[in-house]
């Protein structure tokens, strides 16, 4: 008899669920990306995919492997991921984002280079709602195109190898 709960593996732009008594296949899934962060939550598989400068977050039923929802991300999530109350947090070296387990986007943001004053730019982060309405501006230091931002959320932590 199968466990409830599959052990998922990523290989590349492949989910693949076993049943963790047996290691018999329960499902198999293609994403159109590489998985950079996935989590099981409520029964479903949250993977968050993406390569070069795009990404997405796919939900997918975690007993069946069905795709349940899709959410389009502005940047690959390379780096710091938070799953918390039902929310996926994911950053990369000069984006943010938000996504409900749902497949629903609540806010991105990415650096730009923003002119200030005559000759110069500043690196900003630019927060946008689901809408693609902005909701802040900060403007933040520059620094290593390689580096990953880490992440604090309660008493999670998630800091990505920040070597150069």
């Amino acid at each position: 008899m199968p466990s409830s709960t599959p052990l998922v593996l990523a290989f590349r732009s492949t989910l693949i669920a076993l049943d963790r008594e047996t290691g018999m296949l329960m499902w198999k899934a293609s994403l159109p990306m590489e998985v950079r962060r996935f989590f099981f939550h409520d029964g479903r598989v949250i993977a968050a995919v993406g390569v070069e400068q795009k990404g997405a977050v796919h939900i997918l039923d975690g007993a069946r492997g069905m795709s349940e929802a899709r959410v389009e991300l502005t940047f690959d999530p390379t780096g710091a991921a938070i799953l918390k109350d039902g929310r996926l947090y994911l950053a990369s070296n000069d984006a943010v984002a938000c996504v409900t387990c749902a497949g629903r986007l609540v806010f991105q943001g990415r650096v730009e280079e923003i002119q200030r004053g005559l000759f110069g730019t500043t690196p900003t982060l630019i927060l946008r709602d689901a809408e693609s309405r902005e909701i802040a501006q900060v403007e933040v230091s520059r620094g290593s195109p390689r580096g990953n931002a880490g992440m604090l959320l309660d008493e999670l932590v998630s800091q990505p190898d920040m070597r150069d």
